[in-house]
């Protein structure tokens, strides 16, 4: 072979090899875009059973097809490892707009354990007693009326036992006297976190940011409208009709986490075996035979032992649900851009065994 022969082959040779490098680095970044925990080839579920991440996306698809659900962002959680995450579907069914790895959900109602692990870290600082009169840090003008609401205490409002409803029609009042019984509420939390705001001197999404969303590294997730969350968030829908969603300059405790499931997964994935989680998870009141609540986490016996929980609705717009299976070293998240939580959830129920 000639000088100029051996030259031009090792060039040819050189340049295939660039093309084929830059065609696997396109498609090792197309599947990341969707699915980056692609190291765990298989995880667990409940029972010890191991299922291969290809059976999982199998099911999730036959489950989102099944149901008609525009869009689905799900993780599973091993020990302290996401070994899942995934996003599905599409943003927005009038326009067909596709989700991907950046794409955003209102977490709705569990905005308020996420909302409720920072009150005890201030707790735990020593900067929040949770059985201090909250009208002692800052009184509760809507409610200035009713000398009733200088007995709420942090822990009525993480318990939702302050006798206040979840949202008022009109003038807002007591629906019970402050802990005698359970009384789900979200004006409760919106109070306890103009609290948080007074005592932190800083606007609660400032607050949250530093305790939590920065420390877990959950860099798609916001209480506030910006940029990002413009670019990114689903569009809720009722049935297969876009609805629209919430747009806040100021952060609400009980409604306002915009997030997706990896995000989240980060999260609980660090905090479920903590201290402050399992104090979260403690019962504070019996609400029926067989579910209690703990400070903003909700609990129930199953055949795997305690799982812990709480799930989210905006309207119908948006749901979603995370559990945590502590003696299974398990839990999972998810959110939809539908009003389909209870539909998946009791699928997802039946897939896991229970």
């Amino acid at each position: 072979m000639s000088k100029i022969n051996v030259i031009l082959f090792t060039a040819l040779f050189v340049l295939s090899g660039c093309i084929n490098d830059k065609t696997n680095t396109t498609e090792q970044s197309d599947t990341a875009l969707h699915d980056s925990s692609i190291d765990f080839e298989k995880f667990k579920l409940l029972g010890n059973k191991e299922v291969s991440r290809e059976d999982f996306d199998m099911f999730i698809r036959q489950l989102i097809d099944s149901l008609d659900i525009p869009a689905l962002s799900i993780a599973l959680i091993n020990g302290d490892d996401v070994v899942f995450h995934q996003n599905y579907g599409y943003k927005n069914l009038k326009d067909s707009t596709a989700v991907d790895a950046n794409t955003l959900f209102e977490a709705a109602s569990i905005s308020k354990p996420f909302f409720a692990y920072a009150v005890m870290i201030l707790n735990k600082n020593g900067e929040v007693e949770l059985d201090k009169p909250l009208y002692e840090y800052l009184p509760f003008e809507d409610l200035a009326y009713d000398p009733r609401s200088k007995e709420i205490t942090a822990r009525m409002v993480l318990s939702h036992t302050t006798g206040l409803p979840n949202w008022r029609t009109n003038k807002l009042q007591f629906e019970a006297n402050p802990g005698t019984r359970h009384t789900y509420s979200g004006e409760a939390f919106e109070y306890l976190g103009k609290v948080v705001e007074k005592i932190r001197q800083k606007n609660l999404n400032e607050v949250l940011d530093s305790l939590l969303i920065k420390k877990y590294e959950m860099g798609h997730s916001s209480f506030v409208e910006n940029e990002f969350t413009k670019k990114n968030m689903t569009t809720g829908h009722e049935g297969l009709n876009p609805t629209g969603r919430n747009m806040s300059t100021e952060a609400h405790p009980a409604f306002g986490l915009m997030t997706n499931a990896e995000d989240f997964a980060k999260f609980l994935s660090s905090v479920y075996v903590t201290t402050l989680f399992k104090e979260m998870c403690a019962k504070q009141f019996q609400i029926n035979s067989s579910q209690s609540v703990g400070l903003s986490v909700f609990s129930r016996e199953t055949p795997f032992g305690p799982k812990y929980y709480h799930s989210g609705n905006n309207g119908n717009r948006f749901t979603g649900r995370f559990e945590v299976y502590p003696d299974e070293n398990f839990g999972f998240v998810f959110f939809t851009n539908s009003g389909k939580e209870e539909y998946i959830i009791e699928e997802f129920w039946r897939y896991l065994g229970l």
